[in-house]
């Protein structure tokens, strides 16, 4: 027979406890656990907003942040840049939509900002690449919008 304490078996008293547990977690929805990976607002200083790309983009540039997109960022971002990259699963917070409203309205400075500095799982690229190859990624971040804004109808218009 189980030890009793207090009149209650010890067995009894851990289901109970895991009982219990359960049902709190099933009463809230697991909500703790949802908001462990919800990305917060991330708002770059105003100064970024007065930094502009110095390049203008063509089809030699956009390759380069293409390259260095597809080396550096699309583990975590997607091929896409829609925050599902395969990496970018269980990470302390979820990768960012780069192609989202609050990223496409954002000034390129506050891109350039934000890749060069980095914040929690994202790091900080400001000693893996040039001011060049960061100006390159926000050309291609910003193809990326315009693609993703475009329809999908309208695409297929184009491609005819």
């Amino acid at each position: 027979m189980p030890p009793r304490v207090y009149g209650i078996t010890m067995e009894f008293k851990l289901i109970k406890s895991v009982s219990i547990s359960i049902g709190v977690l099933f009463f809230f929805g697991f909500a703790p656990i949802k908001q462990i990976n919800k990305p917060r607002p991330w708002i770059a200083p105003s100064y970024t907003d007065s930094l502009i790309n110095p390049f203008q983009s063509n089809a030699e540039l956009l390759q380069k942040g293409k390259s260095l997109y597809h080396a550096h960022c699309i583990v975590c971002h997607g091929v896409m840049g829609k925050g599902d990259g395969d990496s970018g699963f269980g990470l302390e917070m979820e990768p960012g939509d780069l192609t989202g409203k609050s990223s496409s309205e954002e000034k390129d400075g506050a891109i350039y900002w934000k890749i060069e500095t980095g914040r929690s799982s994202m790091p900080s690229f400001s000693d893996r690449l040039s001011s060049n190859q960061i100006w390159y990624l926000v050309l291609y971040i910003r193809d990326l919008q315009a693609n993703n804004l475009v329809p999908k109808k309208q695409k297929k218009e184009k491609s005819h």
